[in-house]
């Protein structure tokens, strides 16, 4: 009898606690302790020996000036190797092939590196061309140019793409390479309301493409698909065409995996 009263004890505890984090959402990113015990229905002090334990483990963080609480870095590590382990390559393999069979051009899949300060290629489905553009799977391209990189920068939270900026410099890579911080987050913004990326020789001279987000349930892009091409096929009918089936793709994989997608 003891033990199961613990265990009934434990599994109560755990559902407080998962209630506590759920309350943390795009929408609502800080919660004050009063705030958080309100909405919870819990007293204060249980909820201080819940976000006590959370901020020991990474999981809540407090800010020292306002005092109140946010999800931390271990929640984000959590989300990530939550997002590794999606099968994503294999879902969206098929529908990679179908995307390059239908614009006849490269389809690349990236998702941000552990470090979270570059884009990493993990499937690339090539163009019939003979004239085609070459991105290896594994290699890792800078965050704040190409669609596919820009799009995934573009759910990153502020304080991370102006972080990101401080350490990298932003270099040029390319003739349009966005290398000042607040045109970059003008273009962000750009994509974030668009739900796509465009960019032309912004990595590349002579390349152009585009590329939209897979979102997690609270609006993370956890990949993106996109399409390359070198800038003699490109015209505004192919980008507009070249939009909406990358976005109807990505819009795909992201019911496979059974995700949010972007629009």
């Amino acid at each position: 009898m003891a033990r199961a009263n613990r265990r009934t004890r434990i599994l109560k505890a755990l559902e407080k606690t998962l209630k506590v984090l759920d309350l943390f959402t795009t929408g609502r990113p800080e919660w004050g302790l009063q705030e958080l015990s309100e909405v919870a229905g819990l007293p204060v002090s249980t909820l201080h020996r819940i976000v006590t334990v959370l901020r020991r483990h990474g999981l809540l963080a407090q800010d020292p000036g306002s005092k109140k609480y946010r999800l931390g870095y271990g929640a984000i590590d959590l989300g990530r190797r939550a997002a590794s382990s999606l099968p994503i390559r294999q879902v969206a393999d098929p529908i990679m092939r179908r995307l390059a069979e239908e614009t006849g051009e490269t389809v690349v899949l990236t998702v941000v590196n552990d470090a979270r300060d570059r884009a990493v290629c993990i499937e690339r489905i090539e163009s019939r061309h003979d004239l085609r553009l070459h991105l290896e799977v594994g290699e890792q391209t800078p965050l704040h140019a190409g669609a596919s990189s820009k799009v995934l920068l573009a759910w990153f939270r502020s304080d991370e793409v102006e972080a990101l900026a401080s350490r990298s410099g932003l270099p040029s890579l390319a003739r349009n390479t966005f290398t000042d911080l607040p045109r970059l987050q003008a273009e962000l913004a750009r994509i974030r309301e668009a739900g796509f990326a465009f960019s032309a020789e912004e990595t590349d001279s002579g390349a152009w493409g585009v590329a939209a987000p897979i979102l997690d349930p609270e609006s993370r892009a956890i990949a993106a698909l996109g399409i390359a091409s070198p800038l003699s096929r490109h015209s505004a009918e192919a980008q507009r065409r070249f939009v909406a089936l990358t976005m109807a793709a990505a819009a795909e994989v992201a019911r496979a995996l059974g995700l949010v997608a972007a629009h």
